[in-house]
């Protein structure tokens, strides 16, 4: 029931954003190589994931507004509330929903691309698709748990959203000196520093230590989550 009560809360912001995805994407690797880039497709895979990347980090923003914050706003805590479950439990399948439409919403637009492109059966292509998926969640997971915190202790609907997005962007901002670039989970999530445009490679081993470091924080910014609810008088 507590799925498919999460399923219910952020299928329409989901549906929507893997809809526009999907769609924004495909339709930009076409429109690329009928402008005469067949020639260099994993250069216009790579830029499509780098649009890509902006759309998810915003559908993850907006699919992890809510919670029992947004329903005291709404005046339907009182029901959740009352269910025979801890608020732990509560929690635990609100972020286990949100982790796994996140993942959806880098996978399908994938797919997508490389059939609009033509390769889906191209090992070098699948390979490279994989590749920018891993980094696509391996540094947005740390904004999928920022987004989760907000709205743990900010309340409203459209509040938590707009300072959600002010954060992500003060934290872009802030981390896009070349000095603290490979620490930036925005520029990871890019993969700029691993792709070589003039060779349309991979180069160089992706940092472990930096994904350890985001799951990490991420894993620090949900207990909090958890923690806020759990003390919060309803």
């Amino acid at each position: 029931m507590l799925w498919y009560k999460a399923w219910l809360e952020t299928r329409s912001r989901f549906l929507i954003a893997l809809v526009g995805s999907v769609a924004l994407c495909s339709r930009m690797v076409v429109i690329f190589l009928r402008n005469g880039a067949p020639s260099q497709l994993s250069q216009v895979l790579h830029a499509t994931h780098e649009t890509l990347a902006a759309v998810w980090l915003l559908a993850v923003t907006l699919i992890m507004m809510g919670g029992l914050l947004r329903e005291k706003a709404a005046g339907s805590s009182w029901f959740t509330l009352s269910l025979p479950v801890s608020r732990l439990r509560l929690m635990s399948v609100r972020i286990g929903m949100g982790l796994m439409e996140a993942i959806l919403l880098a996978i399908l637009p994938w797919i997508a691309m490389l059939f609009a492109a033509k390769v889906a059966d191209k090992t070098h292509f699948i390979s490279q698709a994989s590749i920018h998926v891993f980094l696509l969640l391996g540094g947005g997971v740390l904004f999928l748990a920022a987004s989760f915190l907000i709205s743990s202790f900010v309340e409203g609907e459209y509040t938590a959203p707009i300072v959600s997005c002010g954060a992500i962007i003060m934290l872009a901002y802030l981390l896009s000196d070349d000095k603290w670039r490979p620490y930036s989970p925005w520029a990871f999530m890019l993969g700029s520093e691993y792709f070589h445009w003039r060779t349309a490679q991979f180069v160089g081993p992706i940092s472990w230590i930096h994904i350890g470091v985001f799951v990490a924080i991420a894993a620090l910014m949900t207990l909090v989550s958890i923690k806020l609810i759990q003390r919060r008088d309803f």
